[in-house]
């Protein structure tokens, strides 16, 4: 009885974090047969395995190389629960060497039906040297198994806008897409389903192994009629350019400025606004159109006579508890320290002071300034991490 509520409990947390029914079974791999103690033990996270049965399950439980958050890979805390899976992207540096995770949904999806397909990544930060791209999901009507760990023929349907190198070892990164159902796809497999030769590739010097390993977790298909994604606002300094946009495969999007000129077309636009602005996406799918707004914030550096950018150093950065601010000049007493989310909300502030607790903050990206009466004098980037 224990057990049976377990995985009822289970099951309906799955279905609340994606805020639909998620066809994906055991989507952040917490459901497991016994604690993992070794490579390639992905299958105690029924019904996922790796089609050359050498993919791998991390679990707080786990022991030895399957641990988690401590990983032979290195250290990463779970986007949800205390379990993910690991996988080779590229393995042997020109041998066009893959291993892929699947699993069958819970049920055949409906031709002609749309469905938002979305899982995330995290690059490894121990052991393996290069970073990749060509993230992607496969959506089959069968199952199928790889041998000696060769790249697939297969076309996968889901991938990441823009298709870039992945190198973030502290945040999960998103890989989405909507998919318009064929009819009777019943499985999802993910990896890299492009030889070497079309892969890019970054020297991390993270390890010494010639090859690119990821974290995976949340993985879901949910049914979709409408936009269920909040796009983010965001706030940039003065000078940068940002990426915007939903970044999902499968859409068809065109951007225009607030009185209705286009400025272009694409899931994701990068933008490098002098002054804060909004802009408005039309994105279509499933024969129909929406329309939203995302609006970018510029922070101005005010760099005031006597107070250079490098003359302020916040240390440890990331960091998870205590920030520390270091100056090298004098700071006048009613300077304000804020933190500042990426949507523009500030959600510490206080005097200035020489450390800072920040155990309270969720893990991500933040912007730190240093303000007077006048205003900002010194934004830089945080970094937090649990």
């Amino acid at each position: 009885m224990i057990k049976s509520l377990h995985i009822v409990i289970l099951i309906y947390f799955s279905m609340s974090i994606f805020g639909q029914v998620n066809l994906v079974q055991n989507p952040s791999f917490e459901i497991y047969t016994s604690c993992p103690t070794a490579f390639s033990e992905l299958n105690k996270a029924s019904p996922w395995y790796g089609t050359n049965n050498s993919s791998e399950l991390f679990n707080f439980c786990g022991t030895s190389t399957a641990n988690a958050p401590n990983t032979w890979y290195g250290f990463q805390v779970a986007r949800t629960g205390n379990a993910y899976a690991g996988q080779y992207f590229m393995n042997g540096y020109g041998m066009s060497t893959r291993e892929y995770i699947q699993a069958p949904l819970t049920h055949s999806l409906n031709a002609g039906d749309c469905y938002l397909v979305k899982f995330y990544v995290n690059c490894v930060n121990k052991i393996i040297n290069y970073a990749c791209n060509n993230f992607a999901a496969h959506l089959s009507a069968y199952g199928y198994t790889t041998s000696l760990y060769a790249a697939t023929s297969y076309t996968p349907q889901i991938y990441l806008v823009n298709n870039p190198i992945i190198t973030d070892t502290i945040n999960w990164t998103e890989i989405g897409g909507i998919y318009t159902a064929q009819g009777g796809e019943k499985y999802i497999t993910i990896g890299n389903f492009k030889n070497d030769l079309n892969t890019d590739t970054l020297r991390t010097n993270n390890g010494t192994i010639s090859a690119s390993y990821y974290y995976i977790d949340d993985v879901s298909t949910e049914l979709i009629t409408s936009p269920n994604w909040q796009l983010k606002d965001t706030i940039i300094i003065s000078g940068d350019s940002v990426l915007i946009g939903p970044l999902y495969s499968g859409l068809t999007c065109a951007w225009f400025d607030m009185v209705g000129a286009p400025i272009g077309t694409g899931a994701g636009i990068y933008v490098k606004p002098l002054s804060t602005t909004s802009y408005v996406l039309q994105q279509s799918f499933c024969n129909s159109t929406f329309f939203d707004t995302i609006t970018v914030y510029v922070s101005a550096l005010n760099i005031m006579e006597k107070l250079k950018f490098s003359d302020i150093k916040i240390y440890p950065n990331p960091t998870s508890e205590t920030l520390y601010i270091d100056s090298k000049v004098f700071i006048e007493p009613e300077t304000q320290i804020e933190i500042i989310t990426t949507l523009n909300q500030t959600i510490l502030k206080s005097n200035y002071k020489s450390q800072l607790d920040i155990s309270n903050l969720d893990k991500g990206l933040y912007l730190f300034q240093l303000k007077n009466n006048f205003g900002p004098i010194i934004t830089k980037r945080l970094i937090v991490f649990k």
